[in-house]
């Protein structure tokens, strides 16, 4: 640009001084004429045709200036519309790298706030299953504590029904040996029994002397009582489904008598 703008001013000055010779030759012209001077009409024909090729040449020069002007005009327009065009799309493209960063700021906030959610999740997801696993250590606690109490329990219980067991044996065997057999006095009075064969043998002489003793009632007396039919059935020994029938109404825990046979069997 610099050096187009050098040469306009170059080809300027060469206009200005042909400007200037055509008035410096007019004059001498003028001056020639007037006094018919045949070296002045030579040197001003010379210097006339040789203005006509500057002129020539001026006009050559003009134009191609006038052309090159308008050409440089016409690139200065095309420049100017060039950079605005550029610059209009710098512009776009800085509106658009704009947008795009705010896209991406926006996107990055979404981000950190998805992400401080999540951690906030995370968070209370922990906090959670760190809730429900205390709770579950102190229901196993609670569970073992209850089941170590239940079992403590039962073993007291246990304790108790030994304990009861043993105490309920203690004291039938001192019942037992508190009672004992009763010493008895022999029949003539003079001698007490305390061995067991001598106490039997003398039951067995007084319910002997009891069954065997002579009746004071007079037979008629015994004649003038009322007589009942005997029911027979009644010296018959109970079948075998009376048996079973009183072996399954016997109560449970019911002591039995000395001869170990339940009274319902009766």
């Amino acid at each position: 640009m610099i050096k187009k703008n050098a040469d306009i001013e170059q080809k300027l000055g060469f206009f200005l001084d042909r400007q200037h010779f055509e008035e410096e030759s007019r004059a001498k012209r003028t001056v020639a004429l007037r006094q018919n001077d045949p070296e002045l009409m030579k040197f001003a024909r010379a210097v006339r045709s040789r203005a006509v090729g500057i002129m020539q040449r001026s006009q050559a020069i003009a134009t191609e200036l006038n052309r090159k002007m308008k050409k440089a005009e016409e690139d200065r327009i095309e420049r100017e519309w060039m950079d605005a065009l550029i610059a209009s799309e710098q512009e776009r493209e800085c509106q658009e790298r704009i947008a795009k960063y705010k896209i991406k700021q926006e996107f990055a906030k979404e981000k950190d706030l998805a992400l401080k959610r999540k951690l906030e999740l995370r968070d209370i997801f922990l906090a959670e299953l760190e809730r429900r696993r205390q709770a579950r250590k102190d229901a196993n606690k609670g569970e073992r504590e209850f089941v170590l109490k239940k079992q403590q329990e039962m073993q007291e219980i246990e304790d108790f029904k030994e304990y009861k067991k043993e105490l309920i044996k203690s004291a039938a065997e001192a019942n037992r040996q508190k009672q004992g057999t009763a010493p008895l006095i022999s029949s003539d009075g003079s001698t007490l029994l305390t061995e067991k064969s001598q106490i039997l043998k003398r039951w067995a002489e007084y319910f002997r002397s009891v069954l065997t003793c002579s009746s004071d009632i007079s037979d008629a007396a015994i004649d003038q009582l009322l007589q009942m039919d005997t029911n027979n059935d009644l010296d018959l020994p109970p079948s075998l489904p009376e048996t079973i029938r009183a072996m399954q109404q016997i109560s449970s825990g019911k002591a039995l008598v000395s001869d170990a046979i339940p009274s319902e069997i009766y």
